[in-house]
């Protein structure tokens, strides 16, 4: 089994959990939940040790989970839904706006782009249309917030826009 880390930043985060039972992964492929949290400033890395095979049932099931193209993001090597994933599991990220505390769930999938493994963010509250900036919606009904995404291979960074 290999390392496998993600990292998510942004000030506005103020907890990150693993939702247990939540990982995919490929067929007859090994993985060692839950996945490592930790903390560096405003840096969250989450650390997953799991083979790295991918296939198309994982990216099938992550869009199935995600709600497709509108609700998925990689910003390296991403564009319409993934083809093959090695795996995904799902996270509750609570982002701190003002004193509310709103947690939004979202899927983390790593596939494989190029010479390296990229990374994948999906879930309801993920928004991308038309390259208009990607916007992670979290909130309820009275405190919402809006924040885009941007990030590189393995790295999701959550900013105001």
């Amino acid at each position: 089994m290999s390392s496998n880390s993600v990292t998510l930043t942004s000030p506005l985060i103020s907890n990150v959990t693993y939702v247990n039972g939540s990982l995919v992964i490929t067929e007859g492929e090994s993985a060692s939940p839950p996945p490592n949290i930790s903390k560096n400033g405003s840096t969250w890395t989450l650390t997953l040790e799991a083979d790295r095979q991918g296939s198309e049932s994982v990216a099938s099931s992550f869009v199935n989970a995600t709600g497709g193209e509108l609700h998925e993001y990689a910003p390296d090597g991403g564009g319409g839904t993934p083809e093959k994933l090695n795996f995904f599991y799902q996270a509750t990220v609570t982002f701190q706006v003002g004193a509310a505390a709103l947690p939004v769930n979202v899927f983390l999938a790593q596939g494989h782009y190029s010479t390296t493994n990229n990374w994948w963010i999906g879930g309801s509250s993920v928004v991308n249309v038309d390259d208009t900036p990607l916007l992670i919606v979290v909130g309820n009904n009275a405190i919402k917030a809006i924040l885009k995404i941007s990030g590189g291979t393995s790295s999701f960074n959550f900013d105001t826009p």
